[in-house]
């Protein structure tokens, strides 16, 4: 009986010591691959690169017979040059961005103009070329109707009849060459 305990408890510690260095090196293994995933992947060198400061883009698409301004400033800039396949495209990495957006001009019977206008602001954010794409992170955002047809140089976010917040934001002209701004985890308050 004893001798009989005895093989059966050595068979199940067997297992038991087969089982746990087989889980050990078997985790370690998805470990050692959950670490190269996260290090960053060699990016190809960029053909050139150039550091700026104060850069404004600027925009202009006709829309319904009116000019309409989409401007983009930034403190800072970082531009570099990229071949893809056999074209070159253009990254450009900004810090301390503000945007403005014009949607539409409208003129009331009285002749007057009005615009809206939307405006962004963020810390940091990327901008491509050609495809006038834009991205960021953490922006603090304002929907305006203002007097006239010229895009102010700047604006009070606190005046804005609809402020808030989105966690990203991405910017692109669709196929109509339209502006399509897209917010995500957007969150806002109209003005009292």
């Amino acid at each position: 009986m004893i001798k009989k305990a005895f093989w059966i408890t050595s068979i199940f510690s067997l297992f038991l010591t087969i089982g746990t260095l087989v889980y050990y090196f078997h985790a370690d293994d998805l470990y050692k691959k959950q670490i190269l995933q996260l290090q960053p992947a060699k990016k190809k060198p960029s053909l050139a690169s150039q550091k700026r400061s104060g850069v404004q883009k600027d925009l202009y698409i006709t829309q319904n017979k009116e000019r309409i301004h989409l401007c983009l400033q930034s403190k800072i800039s970082e531009v570099f040059l990229f071949q893809k396949k056999k074209k070159t495209e253009l990254m450009e990495s900004l810090q301390g961005i503000e945007g403005f957006i014009q949607d539409k001009i409208e003129t009331k019977a009285s002749n007057q103009q009005f615009q809206q206008l939307r405006y962004f602001r963020s810390n940091h954010g990327t901008y491509f070329f050609p495809s006038h794409q834009f991205q960021s992170d953490e922006i603090a955002l304002g929907f305006f109707y203002l007097p006239g047809s010229e895009m102010p140089t700047s604006v009070d976010l606190s005046q804005a009849y609809l402020r808030g917040s989105a966690e990203k934001i991405s910017f692109f002209l669709n196929d109509k060459k339209v502006p399509y701004l897209e917010a995500s985890h957007f969150k806002a308050e109209f003005k009292r």
